[in-house]
């Protein structure tokens, strides 16, 4: 039997996408919520962690990280952004509110 280049393409791809198959129904599996996380691109939402990550989330929960990664709102914002302004380090610092969002103007200390 005389082996040709295209017989030789036509393992290969063989080969290959059986390789493929196997790797993607074969590997890891992953949790509902993180297939639909994967798939599309959309925010999944911190309880997509808590099934595979439980002690690290009831750790987070209500933390200052958790607070700070809360859709800006009168209950979630916990700073005072009533025109208040605040200096430290030679920057200075406004806090306001503009059409319903949170803003906050900075100066460096060199005055920018």
């Amino acid at each position: 039997m005389r082996i040709t280049r295209h017989k030789v393409l036509s393992l290969t791809s063989i080969i290959f996408l059986f390789t493929i198959l196997f790797v993607t129904q074969c590997g890891p599996q992953k949790s509902p919520e993180v297939q639909k996380a994967s798939s599309s691109n959309y925010y999944a939402g911190s309880e997509a962690c808590m099934s595979c990550h439980t002690e690290q989330f009831t750790d987070w929960v209500d933390s200052d990280h958790d607070w700070a990664m809360k859709k800006p709102s009168e209950s979630t914002v916990l700073g005072d952004f009533n025109n208040t302004r605040f200096t430290a380090d030679g920057a200075e610092y406004f806090f306001f509110k503009r059409e319903g969002e949170f803003w906050v103007r900075t100066s460096t200390a060199e005055g920018v």
